[in-house]
């Protein structure tokens, strides 16, 4: 999905976030071997970059300025998409609006997901005066065969 991104056609104003392996970066502070290869001590680690793709309802995913944006801030080591999707999302909670609403794709889908996304949004995600919660967060677990299931996180934490 992140490799072909500017090909969605999504005819509204939304910001899509994708956590994926397509951008890698490396921050070490290993020295490196003189013969370049790498020292046997490095234990230095890849971190995967989101992407934030911009679409507007008039101009689709414009090309000037860029549409896609890597993001550096939160870094993931891919060691579950279930943990990388709540990392960026407790962090950029204040970036949302009232009433927006936010959608977390999961693949595979892996219930843990519905769980790790219940304990962080308990304790992380903004709420109003009374006690509901200022955006709506949905997780779509997509499985194998093209079945999936969505899940409305924030509604459930209410009812408990």
């Amino acid at each position: 999905m992140a490799e072909n991104c500017t090909s969605l056609v999504l005819d509204r104003d939304i910001k899509v976030v994708i956590d994926s392996e397509l951008y890698k970066s490396k921050q070490c502070s290993c020295t490196p071997h003189p013969c370049g290869s790498s020292s046997a001590q490095c234990d230095c680690r890849e971190y995967c970059e989101l992407i934030w793709v911009q679409f507007s309802s008039h101009d689709g995913c414009k090309t000037d300025p860029p549409c896609v944006t890597r993001e550096k801030v939160v870094q993931q080591c891919k060691r579950g998409a279930e943990m990388a999707v709540v990392d960026w999302l407790v962090y950029y909670r204040d970036l949302w609006q009232a009433g927006d609403s936010v959608v977390c794709f999961v693949t595979p889908g892996d219930i843990d997901a519905i769980c790790i996304h219940l304990f962080a949004l308990s304790w992380h995600w903004k709420r109003k005066e009374n006690a509901k919660f200022k955006n709506n967060v949905y997780v779509e677990l997509q499985k194998p065969y093209g079945k999936s299931g969505i899940y409305n996180i924030t509604a459930l934490l209410e009812l408990l």
